[in-house]
């Protein structure tokens, strides 16, 4: 079993062995459904619970519990996300809205002034520089500890009203979009992945031609969701 497959069971052996109903969504499911693979070039794990059923701080507790990290961003309603182990997890939190399913996540206004304010937000609400997952390149890596190192200082002198503000105009920065799906197609089937037991939408194709159009079946590598999605919503 390579990584990405093991990284798979790992995290689904963590949500079932604690009862979490969960099932594969985004990539994780394009990769298995039409290659009966993880994708080598997506960054994680994807997978997805309803947000009504879930707490978003018991998850976290049975993942860093087990080995993993959490990298933290304040302004990502619907997601978790893990890494330390294998690949990458991302946990996803879809809720009802009337007929339809929705998740959503946070996306940076482009801009270099945009990703400044918001990384500020970023830093001002960790705890240290070890609750957000470093570049992997050395220069990047080095120049976003001095970063982040200077913010926590001015911290320090930082008044509560100071903060508030940093976070209010942090939130006009970010674009909140994600993906929806018709609730009644979000009935789900089980299967079985290379011995890894999992759930998936009973109309899994369906599904996938939403989000990635009818020309799913064709690899794209350079797919990016938050502008290439047939299906993707606004807040």
């Amino acid at each position: 079993m390579n990584i990405d497959d093991q990284s798979l069971e790992d995290s689904s052996k963590l949500l079932k062995d604690n009862d979490i109903n969960f099932w594969v969504c985004h990539g994780t499911l394009l990769g298995i459904v039409r290659e009966n693979r993880i994708l080598p070039w997506d960054s994680d794990i994807d997978l997805a619970v309803w947000g009504h059923e879930n707490n978003k701080e018991e998850i976290t507790n049975i993942f860093e519990s087990n080995g993993y990290k959490q990298e933290l961003f304040f302004a990502d309603p619907d997601s978790l996300h893990f890494y330390g182990k294998g690949k990458n997890v991302d946990i996803n939190f879809y809720k009802k809205t009337g007929n339809i399913a929705v998740w959503e996540g946070a996306i940076p206004l482009k801009g270099l002034l945009n990703r400044i304010v918001i990384e500020v937000a970023h830093i001002l609400h960790m705890r240290d520089i070890s609750t957000v997952k470093l570049p992997v390149n050395y220069i990047k890596k080095y120049l976003y500890i001095l970063f982040s190192r200077l913010v926590l200082l001015l911290k320090i002198f930082m008044s509560k009203k100071l903060k508030r503000k940093i976070h209010q105009n942090a939130i006009k920065r970010i674009n909140y979009i994600g993906y929806s799906y018709p609730f009644d197609l979000l009935v789900f089937k089980d299967i079985d992945y290379k011995g890894i037991a999992l759930k998936i939408p009973f109309n899994s194709e369906k599904c996938l031609e939403l989000t990635y159009g009818k020309n799913w079946k064709i690899p794209n590598k350079k797919y990016i969701w938050h502008k290439d999605a047939h299906n993707l919503t606004k807040a």
